[in-house]
């Protein structure tokens, strides 16, 4: 548990690090975000998404906002603005680390199986270091043998053929080792 919750520490530094920014009082944010100075982050982004609420870039400062307010431990103003970066259908980038942050939201407050549903969807629609983070939170959580467990359904879901496969492939394992036949067959008819 203590690794998801470091990784996606690192994961929202990272969000900051790569970003553009295109005017000063973004930067501000940025910097701020970056040094872990979160309210005042958070501060600076309200002010400017209250300024110029229809920029192209507010998919953007929504995560960032987000982020901000997750480290702050502010979950459910963390959590609404995570769930409009994804009804945003912005770019993957921005969705699969809204969904890396809202699982980790999720398994902060005990929901453990909607934390293995984002984690999924965060794989599902990130490459790189969001890919990876997330599938190393879905092997943590299933390697605990709790009562969380990969649903079929997060599966069917998927839009890429290949990840549905491999997620499968891995679910299968799970599945054969604690005797569920039906499971295996209709994990093994996805791919």
């Amino acid at each position: 548990a203590v690794l998801v919750l470091v990784t996606l520490h690192f994961v929202g530094a990272n969000v900051v690090s790569q970003s553009l920014a295109e005017s000063e009082e973004e930067r501000r944010a940025i910097k701020h975000l970056s040094a872990g100075e979160y309210a005042t982050a958070a501060r600076i982004l309200e002010e400017l998404t209250q300024s110029d609420p229809s920029s192209p870039r507010i998919h953007l400062w929504n995560l960032y906002r987000g982020t901000a307010r997750y480290h702050l431990d502010q979950f459910p103003e963390a959590t609404a603005l995570f769930l409009k970066v994804l009804q945003s259908r912005s770019d993957n980038g921005l969705v699969s680390r809204a969904h890396l942050f809202l699982g980790n939201i999720a398994f902060r407050t005990g929901d453990e199986q909607n934390a293995m549903h984002r984690y999924i969807q965060a794989w599902a629609t990130g490459n790189g270091v969001i890919a990876s983070t997330a599938l190393q939170s879905i092997d943590e959580m299933l390697s605990h043998g709790g009562a969380v467990e990969i649903q079929i359904d997060d599966i069917i879901g998927i839009a890429d053929g290949d990840k549905r496969c491999q997620l499968a492939s891995r679910h299968v394992k799970v599945a054969s080792i604690a005797n569920q036949g039906d499971v295996v067959e209709r994990l093994i008819g996805l791919c």
